[in-house]
């Protein structure tokens, strides 16, 4: 029937075989968030074991994302340093350190989450 890995048919399909272990994931609302805290994720983050780059720039008030060989998006402010796409199925979950710095992100996508280190800021 479709073979993405990442369509709502599959997410259905999934919750109809286990409902428990496969709940249906509906996108979350965006949460308004200024520019000004917008800053403190913008930047370069890296992995370097599989070589992934992921930059963000605020562009016209909003946190856009572009990960190495892939288009820029915008993601939405889901709360708690979390952002999510609405073009795909993933979310970001940004980490602070000790002095509530932001430092680096996991990327949660298709079952995968991929750690990135924050180098520039």
């Amino acid at each position: 029937m479709t073979n993405s890995g990442s369509s709502s048919v599959e997410d259905i399909a999934e919750y109809i075989i286990d409902p428990k272990k496969n709940p249906i994931d509906f996108t979350p609302k965006a949460i308004e968030i200024t520019p000004e805290e917008l800053m403190a994720y913008e930047g370069n983050y890296i992995n370097d074991g599989l070589k992934l780059s992921y930059d963000f720039i605020i562009n016209e008030n909003t946190l856009q994302a572009q990960l190495s060989g892939q288009p820029e998006f915008p993601v939405y402010y889901q709360g708690e340093s979390t952002f999510f796409y609405k073009v795909i199925k993933a979310k970001i979950v940004f980490e602070r350190d000790e002095n509530n710095t932001v430092v680096g992100l996991t990327l949660h996508q298709n079952g995968q989450e991929i750690p990135f280190i924050k180098t520039t800021p």
